[in-house]
């Protein structure tokens, strides 16, 4: 497999974390997460500090995800409203061909949100020097390595 697919699946896979992450902080109420300081601020601080931004880096990071933040809460609204459409679909029994409807109402929802959030992070990645995208290429690796020996540990040998 190329690098450059590689590193692709690696962003891709991250990017999805952090779109899941987002949606179930959005479902939580408050736009506040740990340490009472808001996720764009903790995703920019990790970035500034990780990845030692400039300044021009800095401001062109927070206003690609406040666009995209502005851009998904629409779609966030409406995901809420499904994901509370299918709880109570699943308490009252509904059926498969329903449960199927409200199913596909979520698809293009979280869709739009991965696409949104992947066209920000691509206009990220290209602001990074070389040197800063061979780090954040490395840390998506990592973290990839990590959630595939959480989630996907080898079988056990068998002994012979």
């Amino acid at each position: 497999m190329s690098n450059r697919k590689k590193v692709l699946i690696a962003v891709v896979a991250a990017l999805a974390l952090l779109a899941g992450s987002g949606v179930i902080w959005a479902q939580m109420g408050p736009r506040f997460g740990p340490f009472g300081m808001h996720r764009g601020q903790r995703m920019l601080q990790f970035a500034t500090d990780y990845l030692d931004l400039t300044a021009s880096q800095q401001a062109e990071a927070k206003a690609l995800w406040q666009t995209t933040h502005q851009a998904n809460q629409n779609a966030i609204t409406q995901l809420k409203q499904a994901a509370e459409q299918a709880r109570e679909a699943v308490k009252a029994g509904k059926s498969d061909a329903e449960l199927q409807q409200i199913a596909n109402s979520i698809g293009p929802l979280v869709s739009q949100i991965a696409a949104n959030d992947l066209k920000s992070m691509s206009k990220f990645y290209a602001a990074l020097t070389p040197d800063q995208r061979a780090k954040l290429d490395r840390l998506h690796e990592n973290m990839r390595a990590r959630f595939m020996e959480r989630h996907h540990p080898q079988a056990p040998q068998s002994a012979k």
